[in-house]
Parts: C-alpha cells; structure tokens; sequence
C-alpha cells in the first residue's frame, strides 16, 4: 500500500525490516517493494466479481498465497503436489504474478469506469475504505512513533543528528501521500460529472508518486 516502507533506509542506515528484526543485516528476500498502491488495488477490488475477471483474480489469490512462502500451509502442500514450482529459488518471487494480476484487473476497471457511472462509484467506494484503513495505519504508526524510534536506535550504524528524519517519520510520509491521492480520487469518482472521467488517468501519476518517493528516501 505504501512504497518502499520495507527497505528505505533511514540516515543512520536502519529500515523496518533492520528494526522490525532487531538486527542490522537482516533484509528482504529478493522482492523488496511489492509496492502496488492503494488505486490500483481498489480498482482491482471493484472487478472481482466480473466474469471476464476470475482467472486474474483466481491467479493473483494463488500466486500471493505462495509469495509468502512457509506462512501458510498451502505452500508446502502446492510443492508436494507439483515439484517443479520449487524452482523458484524465493517463494517473493511469486508476487511478480500477484502484481501482473492486479495490474490487468486495475486496468481493465479503470478503463471501464470511464463509461460507467456504477463502476466509478465502486471504484470511489474501495478507494475510501483503503483510504481509511491506510489512515489508521498512520494513526498506529504515530502512536508507536516512540517505539519504532527506540527500534531503530537499535540497529542503527551511528547515532542521529539533530534534525534527522526518523524511521517515524519516513514511514509517515510514504504512508501520506498515498492516503491522501486515494481519497482525492475517491471524491473525484464520487462526483457526478464529465470531470470523474479524469480518473482514468489516476493510476499512472500514482506510480509518478511512488517514483518520487525512490528519489526523496
């Protein structure tokens, strides 16, 4: 939902996979930003139920089951049952389908809510509750804020300087900006006018945010 909040290091070099473990080496198994976005899983989210839909909501399901590996029993069951899938030396390596899936299904949604008024009114409906989610998750984040910034004091390579942007900080602003475009977008969609049309164009500049979230961390 958020872009890069797993590996972007903060100024004395901790992430939240470092603090998260309390460990300075450890790191994410080859996937390190799954990032997809709040707009385009809600868009995908409003076609599910589509019958043009199914094997791309049927393949996103299965292949995110697998990218988590072990955590789930399915994955040690899916490898008995079909051995060549262990060729894939990272079970994160799966979600490379996950986000090919949910990409289509944003698309073809998206595309479609430009001449339909019922599709862009779900499309709004999912941005709002993610939207809402996301901003709970803001809200944790702010209350634990002493917290992350004890963990990442922990694994961190020296100590900050005055005036640094913590590991708080950093996940507040990645988390921002999302929440924020998906809720314009959910009003935008939500108004019953030529202008919701625009929203089309929405999934792209979402990943223009994200781009710009690799050069500001």
């Amino acid at each position: 939902l958020w872009p890069l909040v797993a590996t972007a290091r903060s100024t004395v070099g901790a992430s939240l996979i470092t603090a998260w473990h309390g460990s300075a080496t450890a790191r994410a198994e080859w996937n390190t930003s799954p990032y997809l976005g709040l707009l385009a899983i809600a868009a995908a989210l409003s076609v599910v139920r589509a019958r043009r839909a199914r094997p791309l909501v049927a393949l996103a399901v299965a292949s995110a089951v697998m990218a988590v590996g072990n955590a789930t029993p399915l994955y040690g069951a899916a490898l008995a049952v079909m051995p060549p899938l262990a060729l894939f030396r990272y079970p994160a390596k799966y979600f490379l389908l996950t986000s090919l899936a949910v990409l289509v299904l944003a698309a073809l949604a998206l595309d479609a809510a430009a001449r339909s008024r019922a599709l862009r009114r779900r499309v709004a409906i999912w941005c709002g509750v993610l939207a809402g989610w996301s901003a709970l998750a803001l809200l944790l984040v702010l209350a634990r804020r002493n917290a992350i910034d004890a963990a990442e004091l922990a694994v961190a390579r020296r100590p900050p300087f005055a005036g640094e942007p913590s590991l708080a900080g950093m996940l507040l602003q990645a988390g921002a900006v999302p929440t924020l475009f998906a809720l314009a977008v959910a009003a935008l969609l939500a108004r019953p006018t030529q202008r919701a049309r625009l929203a089309v164009y929405a999934l792209p500049l979402s990943f223009a945010l994200a781009a710009r979230s690799l050069v500001s961390f």
